[in-house]
């Protein structure tokens, strides 16, 4: 596999990939595909993480997410488990079709982790769907914290997951996580949820640090 770069989106660089992470949304049921307002949000918002990954100049995939309210752990269930820790809540992570099966995902999975221990997060959530995601996050220590029916009308069950950052050793992570020790399967595709950030509590800097 050709090696990765990564690249942080920002608000000036953001209309550069507008167009193919718009493609990429495609992958979702349609009642969860975010709109460019909604990823420039996210964007703006204090302690975002937005990541494109890029092959041979060419974009191929992106994460993104911010840090989960109060609010918002109530709705899910998991209060105890996130009072008082810092929380990112992951909304999206998406790789182009073309590049499935190639680790690409793993990768993009992996900058991710890193940038949040750099950030000082303690914790990771998100929603995935039943399939090679899911597997993929519980492989690396992911417990699993509820399963939500019909998951934002989607006609989908999604499964919420954390990960705890404190005990993750990003040596041992990047092991696992190594693309050329195991190749995904087709049906090991990314399948994060891009929780529609219109239907969440919003992002804002009197939210914790800026949500999620």
């Amino acid at each position: 596999m050709v090696a990765p770069q990564f690249e942080m989106l920002t608000p000036d660089n953001f209309s550069k990939f507008q167009d193919p992470i718009l493609h990429s949304e495609m992958i979702y049921p349609e009642p969860i595909r975010s709109t460019p307002d909604e990823y420039a949000y996210i964007i703006n918002s204090d302690g975002a993480i937005a990541l494109v990954e890029i092959v041979d100049s060419k974009y191929i995939g992106n994460t993104i997410g911010c840090n989960l309210t109060d609010e918002e752990a109530e709705e899910y269930g998991i209060m105890n488990d996130v009072r008082g820790f810092k929380t990112f809540y992951i909304y999206n992570l998406v790789i182009e079709n073309e590049y499935h099966g190639k680790g690409y995902a793993h990768l993009l999975l992996l900058e991710l982790i890193k940038a949040a221990k750099n950030k000082g997060e303690d914790l990771i959530v998100g929603h995935f769907r039943q399939n090679g995601a899911l597997k993929l996050i519980k492989k690396i220590g992911a417990q699993e914290k509820g399963v939500f029916r019909n998951w934002e009308d989607t006609g989908e069950d999604y499964v919420l997951c954390l990960l705890d950052l404190r005990n993750i050793n990003i040596e041992e992570i990047s092991k696992i996580l190594n693309p050329c020790k195991e190749q995904l399967s087709p049906q090991e595709q990314p399948a994060i949820s891009p929780a529609p950030l219109t239907n969440q509590l919003p992002c804002t800097s009197q939210a914790q640090d800026a949500r999620a």
